[in-house]
């Protein structure tokens, strides 16, 4: 027996009925660990982030302050500042230097390599048009500036029975009510996180959210199902100010939902990666499939463009269920025709 081998007997001996230990990678040899961990490694985004010079540091602090006065959402903000933060920090320059090589390079060694979806290399795009406007004399010639092709990915979707089977795994509570609002409002994670107490209207059966994507209020209905468990849970739970506090923090973070739903759908033997958007798709998806007209799922759903929310019309199945197959057209006219088959019936076997 080798070291090794006695090593991995101690260990099984030590933590036998506490613990569970996979060893195949110590069967691995120390170069293919190291090849395994290096393709699985992803950037260092804090590495580009913290090596933004100084003069760079003061515009980011400028463009998030323009930003904020010209009405853009904290997360808006957010994204842009980080994104910015990342490519200067990459190209080790301040915003008058950059030129358009600087970009294109950070494109494909960063975005491109990295398998970045098109979305965001347009929100990184959309950010440093921001910047640049914002720098006077700057060296990039925004006109160069080329936006990805829009990605024609329809939206994932979960059937109505795996929602349901996903509901019926939560046991929590509040968990429940995190995950049942998601779908039933057709929420954005943001908008679930920054709900308040005061917006939930039982009475009417309505859910006011406030400056939404865009800046935008609305109105979305509240399931009379679930009133009686909002009042149990404030009751239980106690919460201040937003409906769903975090377990240190005034406010649910929108990791902690993410983590919650994973746990859930993986609990409830759901075979794919699920997210809370994906409710959301859920949602408008399920409201088409039952008749609602697809001018109130835009208002539902906040969008500003109806093309947005005409997306939904090629994953809802109901519509299409009911389009009679052509084939079944062509065989129940072959079988009622008996003058020419003698009343056999047309069969797909080919006999």
């Amino acid at each position: 027996m080798t070291e090794t081998d006695d090593t991995v007997q101690k260990l099984f001996k030590h933590y036998k009925g506490v613990a569970y230990l996979e060893i195949n990678s110590l069967k691995k040899s120390p170069e293919k660990i190291k090849k395994s961990f290096t393709q699985n490694k992803k950037p260092s985004l804090s590495k580009y982030k913290s090596q933004v010079t100084a003069k760079a540091g003061k515009q980011l602090e400028i463009i998030e302050r323009k930003l904020a006065t010209e009405g853009y959402s904290q997360n808006s903000i957010n994204t842009y500042k980080n994104m910015l933060r990342l490519f200067l920090g990459y190209v080790k320059k301040d915003a008058s230097e950059i030129r358009i090589e600087d970009v294109r390079d950070f494109q494909y060694n960063f975005w491109v390599k990295n398998k970045y979806s098109s979305s965001t290399q347009r929100q990184f795009i959309a950010a440093l048009k921001h910047l640049m406007a914002f720098i006077p004399d700057n060296q990039l010639e925004v006109e160069l500036l080329v936006l990805p092709k829009k990605e024609n990915k329809l939206p994932k979707v979960l059937s109505e029975e795996e929602v349901l089977m996903i509901l019926k795994s939560t046991r929590n509570l509040k968990h429940f009510l995190v995950l049942s609002l998601l779908y039933s409002a057709g929420f954005r994670v943001s908008e679930l996180i920054n709900l308040r107490i005061e917006d939930i209207d039982p009475d009417r059966k309505q859910i006011h959210i406030r400056n939404a994507k865009g800046g935008k209020d609305r109105y979305v209905g509240l399931s009379k199902h679930l009133i009686p468990l909002i009042h149990q849970y404030l009751d239980q739970y106690n919460p201040d100010t937003y409906l769903f506090n975090g377990q240190s923090k005034l406010q649910y973070t929108a990791s902690s939902v993410r983590k919650l739903l994973k746990q859930i759908a993986e609990k409830a033997g759901i075979k794919k990666r699920v997210h809370p958007h994906m409710l959301r798709h859920s949602y408008a998806t399920h409201l088409l499939e039952n008749g609602i007209d697809i001018r109130y799922i835009q208002e539902l759903l906040g969008h500003h463009k109806p093309e947005t929310t005409m997306i939904y019309t090629h994953v809802a199945t109901k519509q299409l269920k009911d389009i009679k197959n052509p084939l079944d057209n062509l065989v129940e006219k072959t079988e009622s025709d008996k003058g020419n088959f003698s009343n056999k019936k047309f069969l797909l076997s080919g006999k």
